[in-house]
């Protein structure tokens, strides 16, 4: 099942992590870090090393977003229903929804897999703040103080990365909730990936 409305918020991480929604799609979107232009960040990196094989940027490029939530994963998350798929130009991705006793409480976690731009691409109007987590750099953004969107970009290679997203459903949960939510989930992605 396709995602109509995920392309439309690929943008918001650059937007402040505001939240758009297709009439057509019912759920609730999450804020995906927006492709970025050149220009928007001169810094690179150096690749990082792990405790499994490395692997290309071609060999990310394969690897299914929805595989990296295990099912011991979604078990300590609170993962309710299916995996949702989708893909961009740039990434592949994967929703799933945690579902709590409120629809303020509810919210949804993505993971987005971009084999062709590193964590120096993440383009973030907020503070981006550089974090180590297992054997990756990582950094973690999030929209204005209103928010309802996080994200922790994990870096792969120096041009390589996969995103852990996070958004409060309608509205009801602020980035200062959600940003630790979407931290546990970054932790237990991380060693799946290589």
């Amino acid at each position: 099942m396709k995602l109509t409305h995920t392309r439309a918020i690929l943008a918001a991480l650059a937007l402040g992590m505001t939240t758009a929604c297709s009439t057509q799609t019912p759920g609730h979107p999450i804020a995906v870090a927006a492709e970025p232009h050149d220009s928007d960040h001169t810094t690179t990196s150096a690749p990082t090393t792990s405790s499994q094989p490395s692997t290309s940027d071609e060999g990310l490029a394969a690897l299914d977003p929805c595989d990296l939530f295990t099912p011991a994963t979604k078990t300590a998350l609170g993962v309710t229903g299916s995996p949702e798929p989708d893909e961009t130009r740039s990434a592949k991705l994967c929703q799933f929804k945690v579902a709590k006793e409120t629809g303020a409480e509810s919210y949804t976690l993505a993971v987005a897999v971009y084999p062709k731009l590193g964590i120096d691409k993440v383009a973030s109007t907020s503070e981006q703040k550089p974090l180590t987590i297992g054997s990756h750099r990582a950094i973690q953004s999030h929209g204005s103080a209103n928010s309802t969107a996080c994200a922790v970009a994990l870096e792969v290679t120096a041009t390589s990365r996969v995103d852990v997203l996070g958004s409060g459903a309608g509205g009801g949960m602020r980035a200062d909730v959600i940003c630790p939510k979407v931290l546990d989930a970054a932790k237990l992605v991380e060693p799946e990936l290589p």
